[in-house]
């Protein structure tokens, strides 16, 4: 279920504010299924009524608190690359919230907000790939993104099962690199 709308009553606000501030603070420091709309009401200091006026449930604070904070971490205006660093070092930064929140259905709807965020930049380095290379070749442009999508989605889900590996945001940063330098490396071939 989608997050109710939000108001334009500043109270209302505040205490939306509240709750996802109490959502998240617990996500950080708890597994989500041992959170309850109680422990955010009562972490937040909003009523259980006021919390059902903003969220449907407990899921849809946790991915409204979670989806605040990540737009938080990225600027919009950055270029591809950039946003792609930002959001991966989104979840360096939060591990634990990403620990806590797998497997709930919370995470599913993170992870598709995630994917929402990352697709246009996977989009626009295909695009900028493949006009480096001359002739497109057969593999249409929505497939090299859904690709280069589910690469960096991998790649976070490896570093997040193997503490101490190479953290995302810097194998983002060396894949795009290598890509950057066989699509230079085609294109002059050709």
């Amino acid at each position: 279920m989608a997050s109710r709308s939000a108001s334009l009553d500043p109270r209302a606000e505040k205490a939306r504010g509240e709750l996802k501030a109490a959502a998240w603070r617990l996500t950080l420091d708890r597994r989500v299924e041992t959170i309850s709309v109680s422990d955010i009401v009562r972490l937040s200091g909003v009523s259980r009524p006021a919390f059902y006026l903003h969220f449907t449930d407990r899921d849809d604070a946790i991915v409204a608190a979670v989806v605040d904070r990540l737009d938080e971490a990225v600027d919009v205006d950055a270029g591809p690359q950039e946003v792609i660093a930002a959001l991966m070092g989104f979840v360096v930064d939060n591990m634990e919230c990403y620990r806590n929140l797998y497997p709930s259905l919370a995470s599913q709807r993170c992870a598709e907000v995630f994917r929402s965020r990352l697709r246009p930049q996977c989009e626009e380095i295909v695009v900028s790939l493949r006009s480096g290379v001359n002739g497109s070749g057969s593999v249409s442009a929505d497939t090299l993104t859904t690709f280069l999508l589910g690469g960096f989605m991998e790649i976070l889900a490896a570093w997040a099962a193997s503490p101490g590996a190479v953290p995302p945001d810097e194998q983002a940063s060396t894949l795009l690199a290598g890509l950057t330098q066989l699509a230079e490396g085609r294109g002059t071939r050709r």
